[in-house]
């Protein structure tokens, strides 16, 4: 699973950012403060099942188009980067 928040402003369609995410959800997130055994643990959870206090709205990528995927990274991985001159 992985998440993006849409907090401060960011709203990240995949479906059109990008044609390797092939389905998507819309969740809310918060992340365990409390010192403890949790502390740092991310909750994620359908607005329905939420208890409503302070957590972000994030998108769930759920599945991506693989075969382009690979495309893509072998492309990547296979192509040398131009050197950075500062």
């Amino acid at each position: 699973m992985i998440a993006f928040s849409t907090a401060a402003g960011c709203n990240p369609d995949f479906t059109r950012a990008t044609v390797l995410v092939t389905k998507q959800a819309v969740a809310l997130m918060d992340v365990d403060i409390d010192l403890g055994m949790h502390y740092g643990a991310a909750r994620v959870r359908p607005a329905a099942m939420a208890p409503h206090q302070c957590e972000q709205k994030v998108i769930v990528v759920q599945a991506v188009d693989l075969a382009r995927f690979y495309t893509a990274f072998v492309h990547a991985a296979q192509n040398v980067l131009p050197a950075v001159t500062h």
